[in-house]
């Protein structure tokens, strides 16, 4: 009898130790499905990271940049004062479109800060429509000046002529490579920051970050931004003031994106 009643009471703690291993899986298993589902919510949204990996975000480059970013655009005030001072439009062109490609570089760089990205880009898409505005009426006022240029034929003054490319394609056409390269990598850009804009209002509106594309294309932007602000430096003179001008654009572009700042950095 003893024997039996041992061998029942070992049965029972058994039949006990099973049902705690049956509580603790299901529990296991609870929890995993927890974890799972809670990952699943939050997979659309960046995590911020308790520290930015090593070669992401690198203050000196950025307050270079941010000081090379300046020095640009004053410099290119400066090669647009006589043309902003005597209201000719195409200095407006010009500077317009340095600020823009400025603005889009600095943002880039705060690509993770999305308050501080967001008013770079604004500020870009507005120097964009003021350079464009700026182009425009040099080619579609009436005398048509451009940069304040003239020539001067047996003493009398012979104003550009052509019109915009926009309305007027055959006109560029008998223009030299450089030129038609210069409008249509404009043109070019003018499209793919319209539909960068309307991507980056969708991201901020559904705070979720949808089009991965949208940060690749940005940066493309920056770099054909740089390439034709150096192509129309370039229509206009190879001279040492452009060429610095070049210079700096391209060192704000490279500057800009050998970094990524997030919101880790400023945390801490």
């Amino acid at each position: 009898m003893p024997s039996a009643a041992v061998a029942v009471g070992r049965h029972q703690d058994e039949d006990e130790l099973e049902e705690i291993e049956l509580a603790g899986t299901r529990s296991c298993r609870i929890d995993k499905a927890e974890l799972e589902e809670s990952e699943g919510e939050n997979a659309g949204f960046e995590v911020s990271r308790p520290a930015a990996k090593a070669g992401h975000s690198h203050p000196c480059r950025l307050a270079l940049a941010l000081f090379l970013g300046l020095i640009a655009s004053l410099w290119e005030l400066g090669l647009s004062a006589e043309a902003l001072h005597s209201g000719k439009a195409f200095g407006y062109h010009t500077s317009g479109m340095v600020f823009a490609v400025v603005f889009w570089c600095l943002g880039s760089a705060v690509g993770g800060l999305t308050r501080i990205h967001t008013l770079l880009q604004v500020m870009a898409a507005v120097a964009v429509v003021v350079g464009y505005a700026g182009i425009y009426v040099a080619h579609t006022s009436g005398g048509r000046l451009l940069h304040g240029a003239e020539e001067h034929n047996k003493g009398q003054i012979k104003h550009h002529r052509h019109h915009l490319a926009l309305t007027h394609p055959w006109e560029l056409l008998e223009k030299p490579l450089a030129r038609i390269l210069h409008v249509v990598l404009g043109y070019l850009l003018l499209a793919c920051v319209a539909v960068q804009v309307c991507s980056g209002m969708l991201k901020v509106w559904s705070s979720v970050p949808k089009l991965k594309w949208h940060g690749h294309s940005g940066r493309a932007i920056c770099f054909l931004g740089a390439i034709n602000v150096a192509i129309g430096s370039g229509l206009l003179g190879l001279n040492m003031y452009n060429g610095i001008l070049i210079l700096l654009v391209f060192n704000v572009t490279l500057l800009s994106h050998s970094m990524r700042w997030v919101k880790s950095t400023w945390d801490g």
